[in-house]
């Protein structure tokens, strides 16, 4: 039991310092600062509004400090972060073409996040298979289509 104890708390202080790294400091899909929850579809980091909104889509997400991760789960969120995924989901992306959403901005964000990862707007199949060659646990093809 203390050995599990142990584990677990290994865990919860990995993944602290996994949001502490300067990529993984702002939410993937807004300007919020110091993301709580994971999405392990894309190994990214978010705040607690975009977490909801990646529910609605069917991602699944967990919470830093309130949900257990399995050491799987744990290699993939190392191999990954909000730079990597970028880098894959937003590699054709122009700021000036499409600004990131104002914190806050519901309509926004939502749409924000559909057009990143459901419509796969500016994903980059390149990019990906880089970031795969690289990164044995990277998960960042897209998930498969329902």
């Amino acid at each position: 039991m203390a050995s599990a104890k142990r584990r677990e708390e290994k865990i919860k202080q990995e993944l602290r310092a996994l949001v502490q790294r300067e990529e993984n400091r702002v939410c993937m899909d807004c300007p919020t600062k110091s993301p709580q929850y994971a999405v392990l579809n894309f190994n990214t980091f978010v705040c607690s509004e975009c977490s909801a909104y990646h529910r609605n889509f069917q991602h699944r997400v967990k919470g830093i400090s309130m949900s257990q991760f399995t050491d799987e789960e744990v290699a993939a969120l190392k191999n990954g972060g909000n730079g990597k995924a970028a880098r894959v989901w937003r590699a054709l992306w122009r700021p000036q073409a499409y600004p990131m959403p104002k914190e806050g901005d519901e309509k926004a964000i939502i749409q924000f996040i559909k057009m990143t990862y459901v419509e796969k707007k500016w994903y980059s199949e390149d990019a990906a298979a880089e970031v795969e060659t690289h990164q044995p646990h990277g998960g960042f093809a897209p998930p498969p289509a329902h």
